[in-house]
């Protein structure tokens, strides 16, 4: 592996493993979805602002045009499902719905920018699709139906987000995430408890925005030395580490259907991606 490509893949794992601590930040909080929300977010536009004020790309990153207000408000949205929906399901569930984003963005562009999907991905479609009924298929009977329910909210926002960016690329990408911070700071500010939280579980939060911010960057830097179809298999480890964390951080043990359901949806991810790239 040459020196260029291994420092990526190593960017690219950092990243990956950061994106899978969010289920574990959000259960150690110990606060109610609205609340963490709140505090996650306030702390990313401070931080996020203090990153591009240090990079002088502030003035650059607010002029995102028409799209980058669009990707940032339809991303508020996807956070404001994403965060309360690991306090409703497993977070191996959030997990795995997520990993169908490429498939659904796939569907999404088909009707939206008029791009028929290849053979490789319709099959891999149809092979997510089962994973994903066969994960929330087991919260039939463990009550998570309504975790799942915004999971696949957040799911199918992020996968507009990803054809945002596919059909107007120049889009910066801090922007519309430093947009979405804030949206999200004024629409929840009346509903989160801020005065009475504990400084402990405020430093969980505020690790929980920097992490989060350091996958960002990392994701960024790592992308640029790899091959598109190398960062969307690297980045379907997420499936697989966050449960791992789950387990090793908070004793949750997936269950059985959810394991089944994202191996299912890991395999498709990255035969698709192999198959397109070839």
């Amino acid at each position: 592996m040459r020196t260029g490509v291994g420092v990526s893949v190593a960017w690219l794992l950092a990243s990956v493993v950061a994106f899978s601590t969010a289920g574990v930040f959000v259960r150690l909080a110990e606060l109610d979805g609205p609340s963490v929300v709140w505090w996650r977010s306030l702390f990313s536009v401070a931080f996020l602002g203090l990153w591009l004020g240090l990079r002088g790309r502030i003035g650059v990153e607010l002029r995102m045009g028409r799209p980058g207000c669009v990707a940032g408000v339809v991303s508020a949205l996807g956070t404001a499902a994403f965060i309360p929906a690991f306090l409703h399901t497993s977070i191996a569930n959030v997990a795995v719905i997520y990993a169908t984003a490429p498939f659904v963005a796939g569907a999404i562009a088909w009707r939206w920018m008029q791009t028929p999907p290849t053979r490789g991905v319709l099959i891999g479609s149809v092979v997510s699709l089962t994973g994903a009924v066969l994960v929330v298929s087991g919260s039939l009977t463990t009550g998570g139906l309504f975790g799942d329910a915004l999971a696949m909210v957040m799911t199918v926002c992020m996968a507009v987000v990803i054809c945002i960016y596919r059909a107007w690329p120049k889009t910066p990408a801090a922007g519309p995430t430093w947009l979405a911070s804030a949206l999200l700071v004024a629409a929840f500010s009346g509903h989160a408890t801020i005065a009475s939280v504990p400084w402990q579980t405020v430093a969980i939060l505020a690790a929980f925005a920097a992490v989060f911010l350091f996958a960002s960057i990392a994701l960024m830097i790592g992308a640029r030395g790899l091959h598109p179809a190398h960062t969307s298999v690297l980045s379907a480890l997420e499936t697989p580490i966050a449960p791992l964390l789950a387990w090793w951080v908070l004793g949750e043990i997936p269950a059985t259907l959810t394991v089944l359901g994202g191996a299912l949806i890991v395999v498709a991810v990255v035969a698709t991606t192999q198959s397109e790239s070839a």
